[in-house]
């Protein structure tokens, strides 16, 4: 009996050094008896994986911008707010889309919420854009190129997915515009009676983006397309016997550059 019970307590003593800790943290299970080296498990890293991390950035790009504007005819307006007559004959120009991108840039700063392979970001943006549209004559010849150009809060709500140093992301932008450059006001101005103010714009409106982007540690840069779904004003041009709604849109591709914490 005594000798039972000394193997006995031996091949306890034997299986507890079959098992050691590392650390708090970090197990190694011994897998001997079926002819596996010992495995550690990192229990801090398993429970990280279910927690959701925050960090928060800041991000800086330049963009490309195309508006688009209800092409047509207008009538230009006289002093009195009736139709400009030259020679005996109204007077008609068209308005007409240019495919021209006009130069922007944006500044923004923004949260992230992971969890896992996915994250939510949100973010605020400063944004200034621009793009052409063209007023031809009678005879289809330029007479007025119009660099217009406005400056934007935007916000987005991207919804992302990692791959090690590389995502992908989507979502819906909402976008307040603010103000408008003069050459703008201007270019309306023969084909209205009334002063364009801050009227002019609908706001908010709601734009979707999308891009992929490749982090390496602190640093990142990604590209986005973001894409127009609403118009960022509208109005009524030209008299009033004859009018002419105009409108625009706009689409833009973004490169930045940008840090995270």
């Amino acid at each position: 009996m005594r000798r039972i019970l000394s193997m006995f307590f031996c091949f306890l003593a034997l299986h507890s050094l079959g098992q050691e800790v590392i650390s708090d943290s970090t197990v190694v299970i011994d897998s001997t008896d079926i002819g596996m080296p010992a495995i550690p498990i990192d229990l801090e890293e398993i429970n990280d994986q279910g927690k959701i991390q925050s960090k928060f950035g800041l991000r800086f790009g330049v963009s490309k911008t195309q508006i688009n504007t209800a092409s047509g005819d207008v009538v230009r307006v006289g002093t009195n707010g009736t139709p400009l007559i030259e020679n005996g004959a109204v007077v008609r120009d068209e308005l007409v889309s240019n495919s021209a991108f006009g130069n922007g840039f944006q500044a923004a700063f923004f949260a992230r919420f992971e969890k896992g392979t996915f994250y939510l970001q949100p973010e605020v943006i400063y944004a200034s854009k621009g793009g052409k549209f063209d007023f031809l004559d009678r005879n289809g010849n330029l007479l007025n190129r119009v660099d217009a150009k406005f400056s934007a809060i935007d916000v987005p709500v991207l919804l992302g997915i990692r791959f090690r140093d590389a995502r992908v992301f989507g979502g819906p932008v909402i976008s307040y515009a603010l103000s408008k450059n003069e050459e703008f006001i201007k270019a309306l101005e023969p084909y209205t009676g009334d002063d364009f103010d801050n009227s002019f714009f609908n706001r908010p409106i709601v734009n979707t983006v999308f891009g992929l982007g490749f982090e390496f540690k602190t640093f990142f840069f990604d590209a986005r397309y973001e894409g127009g779904i609403t118009n960022y004003g509208s109005s009524i041009i030209g008299p009033a016997n004859s009018p002419k709604e105009f409108f625009f849109g706009s689409n833009q591709f973004i490169l930045s550059v940008g840090l995270i914490k």
